[in-house]
C-alpha cells in the first residue's frame, strides 16, 4: 500500500511543500488565503496526508485548516 504525502515545511511567513524528493510542489503563504491553495493543490495531487514539522506554534494554524 502506497499512500501521497505531502511534506510540508513551516516558517512564519510560509509553508513549502513536497511530494517526495523530486514530486511536484509549491510555496504557499502561512495565512488562511495561503493554506486554502495548499489544500487545492494537495488534492489536485491526490495527497492522503500531510506532514509538518511543529515549529514553535507556526504550524498552528495550517494543522487546524487542513
Amino acid at each position: 500500500m502506497t499512500r501521497r504525502i505531502c511534506g510540508v515545511d513551516v516558517s512564519s511567513i510560509g509553508l513549502e511543500a513536497r511530494l517526495g524528493p523530486e514530486g511536484p510542489g509549491g510555496a504557499f503563504a502561512n495565512s488562511a488565503e495561503g493554506i486554502a491553495e495548499l489544500a487545492a493543490f494537495c488534492q489536485q495531487q491526490g495527497v492522503e496526508l500531510v506532514v509538518m514539522e511543529a515549529t514553535g506554534g507556526y504550524e498552528k494554524q495550517a494543522f487546524a485548516l487542513l
